[in-house]
C-alpha cells in the first residue's frame, strides 16, 4: 500500500522531503484530485523536493502516484466490502467472540505501521550506539511494561551485554541510585507518567548515566528525563488502555537488537552463538546420544 511505502521510507528521507510525506499522509483523501503545485504550496517545500520523496519512495512521477491512490481505493473499496463488520477495531457490547482475531490483528497492523513514521532512525542508532558503549545498563518498568523489559533484558544478555533488570521499585530505585557516567537507563512507560519510572530515570541521569527513554507520547515526565527518545505510536486502543502498547515496544525491542547485530555483527553473531551453545545444553534434545 502506497501509505505503508511512505512510512518505510520516511525515517530515511531528508527534513524538506519528510515535510512532503507527512502532507501527502494526512491528506491521502485529496491526492487523486491536488495538483503537484498545490502540494507544494501546502507542504511549504518545492515541486522539485516531492517529486524526490516520491522516487526516494518508488515512484517515477506525480502522476504516477495519483493513479495508484486511485487503483488502491478501488480495491481497498472491494476488500472493506468483503470484509465489514469484521475488520474494523471499535468493539462495542453485542460483538461476537469470532470477530476478535480479525479486529486485534488489524489492530496489531495499523499501530506497527504508524510507529513506523513515529520512529527515528537517527535516535535508534543514538540508543544503540550509546548501549554498545555502556558499562551496565539498567531497565526500568511498571505493570505491562515489564514484558518488554524482560524480552530486552534477555537479548541483551544474549549478546553478551552486561544488563540489569528487576519487577521491585525498591530494588530499582537503589540500581539507579548506584549508576554513574558510562551507564546507561533505559525506561520504559507508555504512557510517559508511571511515576516510578520517571523517579528512577530521574535518580539515574542525575547520577551521570546515559537515559533513555521508549514510550508513546511526547512532553511527558519521561521524556522530559530522557537523552534519547525513542517515540513510537501516539494511537490508543480500548479506550485509552494501554495493554496493547507492548506490541509496538516489543517491535522497538528487536530494533535495538538487530541494531547492535548489524553495527558489530562479527562479534554479536560470535556471542550469540556461545550464548545459543549455553542454553541448549539445557535442552533434552541436547542429552540424547
Amino acid at each position: 500500500m502506497i501509505i505503508e511505502e511512505i512510512q518505510v521510507a520516511f525515517p530515511k528521507l531528508r527534513k524538506s522531503e519528510q515535510k512532503a510525506a507527512s502532507y501527502m499522509l494526512e491528506h491521502v483523501e485529496e491526492m487523486e484530485k491536488i495538483s503537484l503545485g498545490k502540494m507544494a504550496k501546502g507542504a511549504e517545500v518545492s515541486e522539485a523536493t516531492v517529486i524526490r520523496m516520491l522516487k526516494a519512495v518508488g515512484y517515477k512521477s506525480f502522476k504516477e502516484i495519483k493513479i495508484a491512490f486511485v487503483e488502491e481505493r478501488m480495491k481497498k473499496k472491494e476488500i472493506d466490502e468483503a470484509n465489514r463488520g469484521i475488520l474494523g477495531i471499535s468493539m462495542k457490547k453485542g460483538d461476537q467472540i469470532e470477530d476478535v482475531p480479525g479486529r486485534i490483528i488489524q489492530n496489531t497492523i495499523n499501530l506497527l505501521q504508524d510507529s513506523l513514521q513515529a520512529i527515528s532512525a537517527k535516535k535508534l542508532k543514538k540508543a544503540v550506539k550509546a548501549i554498545e558503549k555502556a558499562e551496565r545498563v539498567c531497565i526500568f518498568s511498571v505493570e505491562n511494561s515489564n514484558a518488554v523489559a524482560e524480552d530486552l533484558q534477555t537479548k541483551l544478555m544474549y549478546l553478551g551485554i552486561y544488563c540489569e533488570y528487576t519487577k521491585d521499585y525498591y530494588l530499582q530505585s537503589i540500581q539507579a541510585g548506584h549508576m554513574k557516567k558510562g551507564e546507561v537507563a533505559i525506561g520504559i512507560s507508555y504512557s510517559g507518567t508511571s511515576i516510578n519510572t520517571v523517579d528512577v530515570l530521574k535518580q539515574a541521569k542525575k547520577n551521570g548515566a546515559t537515559t533513555i527513554a521508549i514510550t508513546n507520547f511526547d512532553k511527558t515526565p519521561l521524556v522530559e528525563q530522557a537523552d534519547i527518545v525513542i517515540l513510537t505510536s501516539d494511537k490508543q486502543f480500548l479506550y485509552g488502555n494501554d495493554i496493547f502498547s507492548r506490541t509496538i515496544h516489543m517491535a522497538v525491542v528487536d530494533m535495538i537488537y538487530t541494531g547492535l547485530l548489524v553495527d558489530d555483527y562479527e562479534k554479536y553473531s560470535q556471542r550469540l552463538h556461545c550464548s545459543g551453545k549455553l542454553v541448549h545444553r539445557r535442552s533434552y534434545d541436547s542429552l540424547i546420544s
